[in-house]
């Protein structure tokens, strides 16, 4: 029988959480070219490990919507979740929501928010 011990295991987890670093690090790069140039490679590693820890807090441990939540700490800024102003902040809190429903709707807030905000633009 192979027996794996907590030494190799979390030896294991520090190799797949680096490649999730640099994973989310590449996207961003082609996704968000300015702030990741604003920020130079040291920021970005620095914010998105920060946005990981504070995505597994809020019961996001899927890669999918971990990610996510990086991503929007720097199109919306460090603080979003933490931030009244913003209709996804509320989400995050939502009793009873798994991770994924919690992700869509907060994706869909900041949608409407944003068409709501566009329309009022016009007027």
């Amino acid at each position: 029988m192979l027996t794996i011990r907590p030494s190799q295991l979390q030896a294991f987890e520090q190799v797949l959480r680096a490649k999730h670093i640099d994973r989310i690090q590449q996207e961003l790069e082609v996704e968000l070219p300015r702030h990741v140039r604003a920020m130079g490679p040291s920021g970005v590693r620095r914010l998105i490990t920060e946005g990981l820890e504070r995505a597994v807090r809020y019961g996001f441990t899927h890669v999918g919507t971990a990610s996510l939540f990086v991503k929007l700490m720097f199109i919306l800024g460090e603080g979003f979740d933490r931030d009244p102003r913003l209709p996804c902040a509320a989400i995050l809190l939502e009793p009873g929501l798994d991770e994924q429903t919690r992700s869509q709707r907060m994706l869909e807030a900041l949608m409407l928010d944003a068409q709501e905000s566009s329309s009022l633009e016009e007027e």
